[in-house]
């Protein structure tokens, strides 16, 4: 199928290489881990694109990939902001100090909560050795600018944070999660978008 307007045209084919590029750019996976199982919902894009968007798959490692991955797991210089392709926002103007980390499993309660109907959840809580990361872009509301007619036009700032940090009612736009299983040498990876 084919999608064309205004001199722009779409290929479902390709959602599925974007889907897996923002997989391995926020999860620094090089090209050469091969993914295990992978799929991503809508697979079509709607009025407002694809919204409420849900990635999610499994690369398996070889031992040397593997060994190379985890010695950069804790690296602040590769664990910072990075960019979402075909996303808006596209990118994190600022973060927590935390919001980057690979904790021990078992998973914090929210991303438990969070991601209780994912199809991968029950092998992850099984993992006996592993480790997993949980980093959530939030909106946050600034002072913003007088508006004309005594109001102000709100000012928005994006905010990288693990997902520990995310209160009850808070709702972040984008999550980035992943799991990682250091016996079987998988990782196991989902990004929800909003919407």
């Amino acid at each position: 199928m084919t999608c064309v307007g205004l001199c722009v045209s779409c290929y479902p084919a390709s959602f599925k290489a974007v889907d897996q590029k923002n997989v391995r750019t926020q999860l620094h996976v090089p090209k050469d881990v091969p993914f295990a199982a992978f799929d991503s919902n809508p697979k079509e894009a709607g009025w407002f694109g694809r919204e409420g968007l849900r990635i999610h798959g499994v690369l398996q490692f070889s031992e040397e990939q593997f060994r190379v991955y985890l010695a950069k797991l804790d690296d602040p210089k590769i664990w910072k902001p990075v960019k979402f392709h075909h996303y808006s926002p596209s990118i994190a103007q600022s973060h927590t100090d935390s919001a980057f980390k690979w904790l021990s499993l078992p998973l914090h309660p929210w991303a438990e909560g969070y991601l209780r109907h994912w199809e991968f959840l029950p092998r992850v809580k099984s993992i006996g050795n592993g480790r997993y990361y949980c980093a959530v872009l939030m909106g946050e509301m600034g002072e913003g600018s007088p508006d004309g007619r005594g109001g102000r036009h709100p000012k928005w700032s994006w905010r990288m944070r693990h997902c520990s940090e995310i209160g009850p009612k808070e709702h972040p736009v984008i999550t980035t999660f992943g799991a990682l299983d250091l016996d079987a040498m998988k990782l196991y990876v989902y990004i929800g978008f909003s919407g």
